[in-house]
């Protein structure tokens, strides 16, 4: 009988990335490198105590497992024929229930079919048990995938789910976006009494008054939607744009307006207003945690939830760390969420159905996992002439007609609001 080229062999499976060798991998080595025309257990014996069998072990795979796998699989497509061997019991390992259940879901999710933790757990629970797995660790398996799909924006979108959640408010430049969307926004801010509508010219109050200072840590969400008598599971889109004095770039520069509260660093600043930074920070954290939080909690029931959280690019929100747990190190609070992309208030109109641009560049980050939306840039002075003010200079202060100073700075262009919230309810 003659044995397979083991040496050949050998050179083949060096070349193969440093992981274990499966079955399918050993079957399709002994595809291409030819195999005797019967094998029996002494063939086994010499291939495992061979160098084909160290090289097998030290890639961390068990040799006579995975080539008395590979070859019942080939005597099952007639390519062979063994004499005197035992079929092996297939190994049930926790990481092979794992991979098992990370490729089913993504081949649900390339088809566009539902996906959620009760249909995984319905698929995989029995075997994830046999396994040795604890259903703690299903259902972290669950979260880390549901996770990654929600934030890729792969899941189910729920076009029933027409509340739009806006934390810190301000001027409410969500409202005609979201009206014309069919989007009900409910708003809310640290001191809701004092939430202003520019577009009707008057000091409006939110429905009911809502401190978003109170929330308890991870709730922030749950605790707007609370304050203004709507069920959480019925909000589709939160949009967070906090206030940026504590964290803008023209509060590290500008102390004559008064917005001197932290260092560049991050690190509150020592001063009257240090406690409103700690405050500020504190907020910001709540406000990025619980978005996030909220993301998984209906990424785990299958539904696509969306988010978009806005800040100026060169503020020191992105240095945020979120609370570590004792003996941990602190993380990004933004960890988990796509990485930001920039965008230039000049390129949108400053209000729907009126033709005036965003008087100034603006560039601003932007926190989202809708897919789809693109965001405009500014293609430079020699095209655009909307670069008038500087960052924090009290002498070219963003002027708009028919705004206060106050409002023109803080304005969230109409348009910007509109372009992400199309891409957010498009069919896809």
């Amino acid at each position: 009988m003659v044995i397979v080229g083991s040496e050949k062999l050998v050179g083949i499976i060096g070349t193969m990335a440093q992981q274990p060798v499966t079955p399918a991998r050993a079957r399709r080595l002994l595809i291409e490198q030819g195999f005797p025309p019967v094998v029996d257990k002494e063939v086994i014996k010499r291939w495992t105590l061979g160098s084909v069998g160290g090289k097998l072990r030290r890639m961390g795979s068990k040799p006579t497992l995975a080539l008395r796998q590979a070859v019942f699989r080939l005597e099952r497509e007639g390519k062979l024929r063994t004499s005197g061997l035992k079929r092996p019991e297939p190994e049930v390992t926790v990481t092979g229930v794992t991979r098992g259940i990370e490729h089913w879901s993504e081949m649900r999710l390339l088809r566009g079919q539902e996906l959620s933790a009760a249909l995984i757990r319905d698929h995989y629970a029995k075997q994830f048990r046999s396994a040795g797995g604890a259903g703690e660790q299903l259902t972290d398996v669950c979260r880390r995938i549901l996770t990654k799909a929600a934030m890729e924006d792969r899941l189910t979108k729920c076009p029933e789910k027409t509340n739009f959640l806006v934390l810190f408010s301000g001027w409410q430049s969500t409202a005609q976006p979201s009206l014309k969307l069919g989007l009900t926004a409910i708003n809310a801010e640290i001191d809701a009494e004092k939430t202003v509508s520019v577009q009707q010219g008057l000091v409006a109050a939110v429905e009911r008054p809502t401190d978003l200072s109170l929330a308890r840590e991870g709730e922030q969400v749950k605790y707007a939607c609370q304050q203004q008598g709507v069920r959480v599971n019925t909000v589709g889109i939160v949009e967070g744009s906090h206030p940026c004095e504590t964290f803008s770039n023209s509060g590290h520069i500008n102390t004559e307006r008064g917005c001197n509260y932290q260092f560049p660093s991050g690190a509150p600043r020592p001063g009257p207003k240090k406690q409103k930074a700690v405050n500020h920070r504190r907020m910001a954290a709540n406000m990025v945690q619980s978005v996030k939080e909220w993301i998984v909690a209906g990424a785990m029931r299958g539904e696509q939830l969306y988010c978009y959280l806005e800040q100026g690019q060169t503020s020191t929100l992105k240095k945020l760390k979120s609370r570590a747990k004792e003996g941990e190190q602190q993380k990004s609070a933004f960890e988990g969420l796509p990485p930001p992309v920039t965008v230039d208030y000049c390129q949108y109109k400053v209000q729907l159905g009126k033709s005036l641009k965003y008087p100034a560049r603006k560039s601003t980050s932007i926190w989202t996992n809708i897919r789809g939306w693109t965001p405009r840039r500014c293609p430079g002075k020699a095209q655009c002439q909307h670069h008038a003010c500087k960052a924090g200079a009290t002498e070219d202060r963003i002027k708009i007609p028919g705004f206060t100073v106050g409002a023109a700075e803080n304005w969230i262009p109409e348009e910007l609001h509109l372009s992400i919230l199309e891409a957010a309810v498009r069919p896809r």
